[in-house]
């Protein structure tokens, strides 16, 4: 079944496993058979539960819906209506034990025994291949498990979407459901039918439409380009998340199970149960084969460990309310600081006016008072040239008059005298 690899054989693409190839023809196969064909074949709810209680209350074969997938086979979804869990503990939440007639499992295709369980929120469509995990058979399962509830914002503030699907397809919003149904309308807008994976889903749904999938050859040729292409493109779907949804945290543990004693319970429950197995089940307890006869059972038990839950909420940073107020209060404050702006800038311009016009006015006081000191000095100047032109005038006049009398003076004392004297006076 595996492959003995040398060293030519590490170059990463050259080979397929074979086992894969094998596993994957298998279920080519098997997909390509008639719905109720692969029902019938898989595991009933009937033969397979040989007990199963939701609180102290019991649960029957009519509380579960099935769910076909093409590798885990028949899937079962416990829908409880109305029914509330009000106490936390395992011995207030769901006990289920399973017989899982390991006879009957494919040899060479099943890898393991056990059961695949999924927890998920109600009415949401079940993904087990992608959100599943594994609990071994001989063994109880403890699950217990804390409910968050996620509120988001929508727009302005955020990106979701409220529940659109319920009433369209019978189950509500999730974005795994809106990347299924995106991506096979456009496998149907490009090759004209779906993926042949999806039966089961548009078998749940239930659209009233007759749904063509992909059988030909070239449907085939088509469908494997269209698939290529969406791997590896940007995402065509726009698919957010929605405004409310919950998510479980899990807390997984393990013990053995069953003891010795506990096995003949079982076995009076699997003859109860699948009276054709009966035989078979009083066979299970020989002591050289104990455990490999306890892979047949497989308890699960599921249960809140805390009644209280965690709440995620998405609020605006700022409200409409509060936002108005920081407006208000900005433009208040951009108001009164254009107004002190405006004030300032007035004022500032009138200083600068002012001691414009200060300058000015010195500077033409300055100008007049030399100009009234050049005037005094020439007046001064005027005045003193008149003085010293006075003084002269008045020095020749007296001069002129002291002349005039020396003369006199000189011709009296010599008019007298025998000789005739003629005094000039040179000076000037």
């Amino acid at each position: 079944m595996f492959d003995n690899y040398d060293d030519n054989d590490y170059e990463f693409g050259d080979q397929k496993d074979e086992r894969l190839e094998i596993l994957s023809l298998f279920r080519e196969l098997y997909k390509d058979e008639d719905r109720d064909n692969k029902v019938e074949m898989g595991h009933h709810i009937e033969e397979m539960m040989i007990s199963c209680t939701v609180g102290k209350y019991k649960c029957y074969a009519s509380n579960f819906t099935v769910l076909q997938h093409d590798i885990y086979g028949n899937c079962y979804t416990l829908k409880t209506g109305s029914l509330k869990i009000t106490k936390a503990g395992p011995s207030n939440g769901l006990s289920l034990i399973l017989y899982m007639d390991k006879e009957e499992y494919l040899k060479q295709i099943s890898e393991g025994y056990g059961a695949r369980i999924l927890v998920h929120d109600r009415d949401t469509y079940p993904y087990p291949g992608e959100e599943g995990f594994f609990v071994p058979s001989a063994s109880e399962t403890q699950i217990g498990l804390r409910m968050v509830t996620i509120e988001r914002q929508d727009k302005p503030y955020g990106n979701c979407t409220d529940d659109i699907y319920l009433r369209k397809y019978g189950y509500k919003y999730t974005r795994s459901f809106c990347q299924t149904l995106c991506s096979q309308e456009l496998f149907f807008k490009t090759c004209g039918c779906y993926e042949d994976d999806v039966t089961e889903l548009y078998y749940q749904i239930n659209t009233g439409a007759n749904e063509k999938f992909c059988e030909t050859r070239q449907e085939i040729k088509c469908m494997s380009r269209e698939r290529a292409r969406q791997n590896k493109q940007k995402a065509e779907c726009d698919c957010k998340n929605p405004c409310r949804e919950h998510q479980f945290l899990k807390t997984i543990s393990y013990r053995n199970w069953p003891t010795e004693d506990y096995m003949f319970t079982l076995k009076d429950g699997v003859c109860d149960r699948i009276p054709d197995q009966c035989q078979d089940a009083s066979d299970l307890y020989g002591q050289t084969e104990l455990y490999r006869k306890s892979l047949n059972y497989v308890k699960i038990n599921i249960y809140y460990e805390d009644l209280n839950f965690e709440r995620i909420v998405e609020s605006p940073e700022i409200e409409n309310a509060q936002f108005a107020s920081d407006v208000g209060g900005a433009v208040g404050l951009w108001i009164g600081l254009s107004f002190l702006s405006m004030f300032e800038v007035v004022q500032l311009l009138f200083e600068c006016c002012a001691f414009a016009g200060h300058k000015c006015t010195n500077r033409s006081r300055r100008r007049n008072g030399r100009r009234r000191k050049n005037k005094s000095n020439k007046t001064k100047e005027n005045i003193y040239s008149t003085e010293m032109d006075n003084k002269k005038s008045n020095y020749s006049k007296k001069e002129s008059e002291n002349n005039l009398q020396l003369n006199k003076r000189y011709q009296d004392l010599y008019a007298g005298s025998s000789h005739e004297y003629n005094y000039i006076d040179n000076r000037v």
